[in-house]
């Protein structure tokens, strides 16, 4: 039992998922508000070390993925360490924002 992420009881486990959920939410709207593939990113990126072009358009495709994660991951956390929770709420949201506003 770890008193500090509150699997031993209390309001921790409801509130971490409860923020998780939200946070898929607010993650989900924006990828939706995404829009298609921009052609920048089609677009060779050569390097020494070969075409990192892909890396770039898989970045891109899972971004709200690894968002959610993030934050459910500093949710589980929140009571013991809210910073990291903090941040990855103000970079969806921002993001969610940015997107929203500028929408087709």
């Amino acid at each position: 039992m770890c008193a500090a992420t509150g699997f031993a009881g209390g309001p921790a486990p409801l509130a971490s998922t409860l923020v998780t959920g939200a946070l898929s939410l607010i993650a989900r709207a924006g990828g939706a508000l995404k829009g298609p593939l921009p052609v920048t990113l089609l677009t060779p990126i050569p390097t020494p070390m070969g075409d990192i072009g892909a890396a770039a358009r898989a970045v891109w495709a899972v971004d709200g993925v690894v968002l959610t994660a993030l934050g459910g991951a500093a949710a589980i956390m929140m009571f013991a360490a809210p910073v990291p929770l903090i941040v990855v709420c103000a970079v969806t949201i921002g993001i969610g924002v940015a997107r929203w506003r500028y929408r087709r």
